[in-house]
Parts: C-alpha cells; sequence; structure tokens
C-alpha cells in the first residue's frame, strides 16, 4: 500500500481516486466553502478550480522547509561534537584575574539562546571558582557570574582594558557598538534588547560636515540673480501701443536671442514711453503696492463698479417697458410712452442713490441697450426710422405688468371672441332670468300697492257711508308718477273693493265719464 497515495501534492496524485471525506478534508485545509452536498465530481472540480493551480508553490516551499531542516539538525550535530577549546590568556593581562568564562559557554550562548546544555570536559577545570561545582549540573547562566562592583576595574570594565591596536579593525573604522562587553553579563541584569546599538555621539560629530557657508553662499547667489532680473525688467519697459514691429525686424530678433527690445504692453491697455497712459473703455488701472520689488504689476483689469450700474439700469428698464406696455395695451397710454427716450426720463425720475450725471447714465443706459436689452428675450426692441436721418427706438416688453381690472378685461373679450355661440346663450338665459325676476317683484310691489289702497278706501267709507270712486283715484296713489300705471292699479283697486260683500257697488256719471258709486252695508266697527 503506498502511504502517499492520499498525499495531494504528490506527483502522481489523482483526486478522483481518493475518498470524499478526503477531499473535504483538502478542501477544508485550504478554507474552500463546501456544503457538504456536493458530490464528488462537484468535490473534484472544487479541488482542481481552488487548489491544483496552488500545488507547485506549496511542493517549492515544502523542498525548502525540508532543507532547511536537514541543514539545521546537521550543524546541531556538528556543534555537540565539537570539542571545547583551551582558554588562551593575553599578553596584556597576564598580571591581572584570569578569564573565568569558558570559550564553551560562549559558544553555547550562540547557538541555543541557553536552553541546550553545554558539554563540558571534566577533566579540564574551567577556573578556580568552579573547582567544586558539579559538572553535570553547569549550564549557561551557572557558568556565566554575576557582575559586581568588586570584578569590575577602575574604569568600569569587567576584563582588562586591550591595548589600541589590539581592538583596532583592519579598516581603521570608529564606528563601533557599545555592546561588546554586555555578552559577558547576566541575562538577568542586561537583556538583549536594551543594548544601545546606536552610533557614538563623537562619531556623529565627526560625520556631520559644516553647511552654513555653502547655504549662505546659495541664498547670496539666489538674492543676486532676483535682483538683477527684476532691474533688467524694469529697465526694459513697455512697448507703446503704436509700435509694432514689422517682418524684418522680428527676424533680426529671432536671430539675435538675448536681444530684449521692450516688454509687451498689457492687454486692453495703452502703453507710451514704456508706461501704461490709458485704459480701454470699461477698464480701469490697478497697479500693486509692491511694484517696485515685482515688476511690471500694472494692468488693465475690468470696472466692476461700471458693470454694476449698467446691470441695474438694465434690469429698472425692463420692468419700467413691461409696465408701459401693460398700460398702453389696457388704453391708459399712448404708444409713444415706450420709446426707449421715454422709459429714460421715467427712470431719471426715479432719482436713484447710484444715478450718475446726466452724461454718464445717458452713456450707460446707451450701453444697457446695445448689449442687453437686445438680447433679451422677454423684450422687443423695434427700430423705426422718422424722417430721413432720425431714428426712434420702441421697447416692447413680450410679457406686459397688466393691472387687475384691465386683466379681468381683456380675458373677458378673449374667452368671448373664442366662444361666440356660447356667450351669447349665456346673455340670453341671464337676459330671460333677470325679466322674470324683475316681472316677480313688480307684480309683488303691485300686490301690495294695491292692498294698501283698498285698505285706505275701506276704512274712508266706515266713516262717510257712500263715496264715488273717482275722487278717490288721485288723492289715494299719488306717489306713482306713470297715469297708465295709477289706472291699471285703481282698476285693481276698484275689483277688490266690489268683491267685499259688505260693500254695495252702483254704477254712476260723474264729470262726464262713467264710475261707480260704493255704499257701506255693515256697522262703522264692522272691518276696521
Amino acid at each position: 500500500m503506498d502511504p502517499y497515495k492520499d498525499y495531494y501534492m504528490d506527483p502522481g496524485f489523482l483526486p478522483q481516486k481518493v475518498t470524499m471525506a478526503r477531499l473535504r478534508e483538502i478542501l477544508g485545509e485550504h478554507s474552500v466553502h463546501y456544503t457538504g452536498s456536493e458530490k464528488k465530481a462537484e468535490l473534484v472540480e472544487l479541488f482542481n478550480k481552488h487548489i491544483l493551480p496552488l500545488v507547485p508553490s506549496l511542493r517549492t516551499k515544502e523542498e525548502e522547509l525540508k532543507n532547511y531542516r536537514t541543514r539545521t539538525e546537521a550543524e546541531l550535530a556538528k556543534a555537540a561534537e565539537r570539542k571545547p577549546k583551551k582558554t588562551r590568556k593575553s599578553s596584556v593581562a597576564s598580571s591581572e584575574a584570569p578569564q573565568t568564562t569558558p570559550r564553551s559557554s560562549r559558544s553555547s550562548k550562540r547557538t541555543s539562546k541557553g536552553k541546550v546544555k553545554d558539554i563540558v570536559n571534566e577533566s579540564e577545570p574551567l577556573s578556580e571558582e568552579l573547582t567544586d561545582v558539579d559538572s553535570k549540573a553547569i549550564t549557561v547562566r551557572s557558568i556565566v557570574p554575576d557582575i559586581t562592583p568588586s570584578k569590575t576595574n577602575d574604569k568600569g570594565r569587567l576584563y582588562p582594558e586591550l591595548p589600541i591596536s589590539k581592538r583596532v579593525k583592519e579598516d581603521h573604522s570608529t564606528n563601533r557598538r557599545e555592546a561588546v562587553a554586555y555578552a559577558f553579563r547576566n541575562p538577568n541584569y542586561m537583556p538583549t534588547r536594551q543594548i544601545n546599538r546606536q552610533p557614538s555621539p563623537e562619531l556623529i560629530k565627526s560625520q556631520t560636515k559644516p553647511r552654513g557657508l555653502k547655504t549662505a553662499l546659495l541664498i547670496f547667489f539666489v538674492i543676486f540673480i532676483i535682483g538683477a532680473y527684476a532691474r533688467f525688467k524694469m529697465e526694459i519697459g513697455f512697448c507703446d501701443g503704436s509700435s509694432n514691429t514689422t517682418d524684418d525686424e522680428s527676424t533680426d530678433s529671432e536671430k539675435s536671442l538675448f536681444e530684449i527690445s521692450c516688454t509687451p504692453c498689457p492687454p486692453k491697455a495703452n502703453c507710451s514711453e514704456g508706461k501704461i497712459t490709458s485704459c480701454d473703455e470699461g477698464f480701469v488701472f490697478t497697479s500693486s503696492s509692491i511694484h517696485w520689488l515685482k515688476p511690471f504689476t500694472s494692468r488693465c483689469i475690468l470696472d466692476f463698479d461700471r458693470v454694476q450700474k449698467i446691470e441695474k439700469y438694465t434690469r429698472l428698464l425692463t420692468k419700467i417697458s413691461a409696465e408701459e406696455t401693460g398700460k398702453v395695451i389696457c388704453g391708459y397710454e399712448d404708444r409713444e410712452n415706450l420709446l426707449f427716450q421715454n422709459l429714460q426720463q421715467i427712470l431719471r425720475q426715479k432719482k436713484l442713490p447710484f444715478q450718475d450725471t446726466d452724461e454718464n447714465f445717458e452713456k450707460l443706459t446707451q450701453i444697457a441697450l446695445k448689449d442687453f436689452l437686445r438680447s433679451d428675450d422677454s423684450l422687443e426692441v423695434v427700430d423705426e426710422r422718422e424722417g430721413y436721418n432720425k431714428l426712434i427706438t420702441y421697447v416692447i416688453a413680450k410679457k406686459p405688468s397688466l393691472p387687475l381690472f384691465c386683466r379681468i378685461k381683456l380675458f373677458g373679450i378673449a374667452w368671448i371672441k373664442e366662444n361666440l355661440m356660447f356667450a351669447i346663450g349665456t346673455i340670453l338665459i341671464c337676459a330671460a332670468l333677470g325679466g322674470i325676476v324683475y316681472k316677480v317683484r313688480e307684480k309683488i310691489w303691485e300686490n301690495e300697492q294695491v292692498n294698501k289702497a283698498a285698505d285706505i278706501v275701506l276704512n274712508a267709507m266706515r266713516q262717510e257711508r257712500t263715496m264715488i270712486s273717482a275722487q278717490w283715484q288721485e288723492s289715494v296713489m299719488p306717489h306713482i308718477k306713470n297715469d297708465f300705471k295709477r289706472i291699471e292699479l285703481w282698476k285693481r283697486v276698484e275689483k277688490c273693493i266690489q268683491g267685499n260683500p259688505m260693500v254695495r257697488t252702483r254704477r254712476l256719471e260723474y264729470r262726464g265719464r262713467n264710475t261707480y258709486t260704493w255704499e257701506w252695508l255693515g256697522e262703522t266697527h264692522a272691518i276696521y
């Protein structure tokens, strides 16, 4: 049976020939996710997808680990078989105390960090202080004695100082560490992490080179170059606005590369004799407070105050044009109010706090008309020629500002034009309803007048017993000015009285016309 048949890094490993449990174990070692319900074909697919590409690198790492383990074991075996050497006394320290730490203990301290016991030759004693110590109990920590003030010399050294010629290396380098004597101390009192491994201050000071002189020279050189350049630029000056170089002059300047005639004049500026004399319209001159240090800081920039004034004038003219257009549409004003001169006059009468003189006001409003009002989508600027040389300008707002009453009237007229038949029908219906209401109210009023007149006549008949109708026709209803209406209402009064059972009616000719005479048949207090 091949013991490596389930080892997936073996060259002859086939995932199809191993069990599903072994495949799951391999996938789990590499943290490949699987649900547990997969079939063997799916597990093989996961192995080929996630683990098979990693096999060469894993195999290389395993071989390196094996080689390292073999070398380590060989070195340890070789170190164990090595015999301890005899201690060599220094010629310089022959009169001093003998060396107490053998070479075998130092070699053991370098090999296994104090955990592996050193093999000590029993036949050769280590020192006079350790003759009575059992050789089986000797370790690295027991061999290294504790450092006490009695074992050090006057300079704080554990062993006698060697001559300088013995301590200096062949390359005569002074870059040493202050950890030479730490290897012979007890690790309990001086751990290796506290060893000062930085170079000595004397070495750092000797290696540091003075840079003050070089820095001062560099700063002086930079200041000299900048000052010379600034003076050179100031001596050149601006080119005149009218001096344009010809092609021949430009060719000559190209030939002489370092020959500079002048500095180009800044944009929107007019230069003369190396200086800026004026700026274009709408721009103002500005300069820096440190122009003596930074040459050619003078330039012409946009006049923002002037731009803000033009913007305000444009906004106010647009508003005034909308109001005046609304008045013209409603019929309150004439079309001449939409002239640009009239709009200027209305704007001038507002007495604005930022308003300029008449000359500047005229100039700024003309700029507003030319640059802003003509390009505004909410306005329509119409130029008309009056006569031969006179040109007038109308500024008409496309969205006029209309009063409420004018808006309702215009809306009603437009609605009637669009819905003529419906408007006529609505008017007729409203007229019919109005006539009916008027007739009803008139009938109610007439009934009230008839009843009131009948009551007056009956009260009079209670006193006089007999009365003639023609005598009371004028006196009962004098407030009715219309004669026809009064006669009609009196006839209704006569019918009302004749219908009363307590009144006897007779026909009578009175003053040439037929009338009625009434006689009261009841008691005096019968009715009223």
